[in-house]
């Protein structure tokens, strides 16, 4: 015959085990995080496509080359 698991129980096997994911992930971001070179992601991945002619000035944000028309603002 099966013993029905109490609530108090259940309860605790839950947060426990939320916890440990939310440590796990927490671990794996940070370790993550700490071990990723300065210069990557962003703002530095489009300026360094730019430079190596793999992307137009136009991908890089906030910037426009001279020579790019504007588009009249939308209303």
């Amino acid at each position: 015959m099966r013993v029905p698991v109490r609530r108090e129980v259940m309860r605790y096997v839950l947060l426990v085990s939320l916890a440990l994911a939310i440590v796990a992930l927490s671990a794996i971001w940070i370790t993550g995080s700490v071990q990723a070179p300065e210069s990557t992601g962003g703002d530095a991945d489009t300026a360094a496509a730019v430079r190596d002619g793999e992307a137009s000035p136009q991908d890089q944000p906030g910037a426009q080359a001279p020579d790019a028309p504007q588009s009249p603002p939308s209303r």
